[in-house]
């Protein structure tokens, strides 16, 4: 119930009172039966979570942490390596096993991977599905081996076949062709392996990412609940990766889900999550005030654009593309409306919608 209640809220948290909820739940068994019989019971239901507990680590935990199936080594087609030793990290071969995705759903694919020189380092494995203008719409990092390799314990000629699962988030931008790229990085200082032409990472494939089916017949169909108020049924972007100076044109389209009683407004940025620096803002009622909400009618779609004026200072780089609601008290005071889960749960009081890549600015 907490954690259906709280946002970002983690069963880690619980663990601190898991002595005291354990005594309660003995006492709820136990309680009805006569007091000759309690302590037969409770002593069956110890015997019983004990030999799991001897069991769990032998059946459990040790197969899920058990090291892949290592295989024949191939010839590589790619291959990284270690500044400063000669450590080095071949691609044998890679299959895409879902070229067309959908948002909401995972992007799969393995790679046949061999240590071609011992290596000194751990190094994570990361892909990308890119844009055809370099815009990241989504990432995985993992381990390799699903966790279950370090790179620096595995000698010359050790080959596995690494799967990777990459989750398309509701708001991936579609439709579009997504180019597979995969590398390597160490997760301490964020250092990458090169290939022996200077490149950092090698095109394994591309994937047809699909918009979501949809009735409504807006452009990129996403559906995101604003405190049960407000509902973002899509929303079209004229530029994934406008260049430092430029404008581009957000447009949002939404609908209320319920009878509106306050005047909300809309914010948009372009935003360093780390820094939560602002390098383009707008900030509104919708259609540039000419739709407060308190006008709309339940389940009736209004098209919201947004002008978005990238800092001529901006540096080069990814960035978030922020969107939400608020609404401002007669005494001043802001009041953000929260994404509600399909679950029913309260996150955010805001959403992450495509990545924006912000290029140089042109010079004349």
């Amino acid at each position: 119930r907490w954690t259906a209640e709280t946002p970002a809220s983690q069963g880690r948290l619980v663990f601190g009172a898991l002595s005291s909820i354990s005594l309660w739940m003995a006492v709820g068994l136990a309680w009805w039966l006569p007091t000759r019989l309690r302590p037969a019971l409770l002593t069956v239901s110890a015997g019983y979570f004990a030999v799991i507990a001897l069991l769990t680590p032998f059946l459990v935990i040790a197969p899920a942490y058990a090291r892949p199936q290592m295989h024949m080594a191939g010839t590589p087609t790619a291959i990284w390596q270690e500044a400063g030793s000669s450590g080095a990290i071949g691609l044998d071969a890679a299959r895409i096993i879902t070229s067309n995705v959908r948002p909401e759903s995972y992007a799969q694919m393995e790679l046949d991977l061999q240590i071609v020189q011992p290596l000194s380092r751990n190094w994570s494995l990361f892909v990308h599905l890119v844009t055809p203008d370099g815009v990241i719409v989504e990432q995985r990092d993992v381990y390799p081996g699903g966790g279950r390799l370090a790179t620096s314990d595995l000698k010359a000629g050790d080959a596995w076949v690494n799967p990777v699962a990459v989750w398309l988030p509701i708001t991936a931008y579609a439709p579009m062709t997504l180019t597979v790229e995969a590398g390597w990085y160490d997760l301490a200082s964020g250092e990458r392996l090169r290939l022996p032409d200077g490149r950092e990472t090698v095109s394994i494939g591309e994937i047809q990412l699909q918009a979501r089916e949809d009735d409504l017949g807006v452009p990129n169909p996403v559906r995101i609940n604003f405190g049960h108020e407000i509902e973002l049924v899509g929303y079209a972007l004229s530029d994934l990766s406008p260049a430092a100076g430029d404008t581009v044109t957000l447009t949002l389209y939404w609908r209320g889900l319920t009878t509106l009683t306050r005047d909300y407004k809309v914010f948009a940025n372009i935003l360093d999550v780390p820094t939560l620096t602002k390098y383009a803002a707008s900030d509104g009622m919708p259609v540039n005030w000419q739709a407060p909400t308190s006008t709309w009618r339940p389940g009736v779609i209004i098209e919201d654009p947004h002008t978005l004026t990238v800092d001529p200072n901006a540096p080069a780089g990814m960035f978030s593309l922020e969107v939400g609601l608020y609404w401002q008290s007669p005494e001043g005071s802001l009041e953000r409306l929260r994404v509600v889960t399909a679950d029913g749960g309260m996150a955010d009081n805001f959403i992450y919608l495509n990545r924006v890549r912000i290029l140089p600015a042109e010079t004349p």
